[in-house]
């Protein structure tokens, strides 16, 4: 089964979002457990703000984002989000794309939850 497109952009706007307040560093490696902190409190804040704006209720925007930021902590190591962390700064939308969907199988039953995929 192929990953949906729709769900992947999706999350690449919403890692986008993670980055707010963080500025640009060097490299990934430069990215501190802070930087990580915040880009991941981002994240589900902009997931969050994008379900309720879906029609989802609050309740249930919150556990649609705890499944796929729960998913991604799981499975993704600290060096990859460091590297998340660090594009989400510098602009790489493509590179953020490409690093959350090898992880897209673990991400499809919480994919599967989101209604603004068509």
């Amino acid at each position: 089964m192929r990953p949906n497109r729709q769900g992947l952009l999706l999350l690449l706007a919403l890692t986008s979002m993670g980055c707010v307040g963080l500025s640009p560093h060097g490299s990934p490696a430069s990215m501190t457990d802070v930087d990580i902190a915040t880009f991941r409190d981002g994240f589900r804040a902009g997931c969050t703000d994008a379900a309720i704006g879906h029609g989802k209720s609050r309740q249930q925007a919150a556990e649609d984002c705890s499944c796929i930021l729960g998913t991604l902590q799981r499975v993704l190591t600290h060096e990859e989000w460091q590297r998340l962390t660090y594009e989400g700064q510098n602009g790489m939308e493509s590179d953020e794309l490409a690093a959350i969907a090898s992880h897209v199988e673990a991400l499809r039953s919480c994919l599967a939850q989101v209604p603004w995929k068509t």
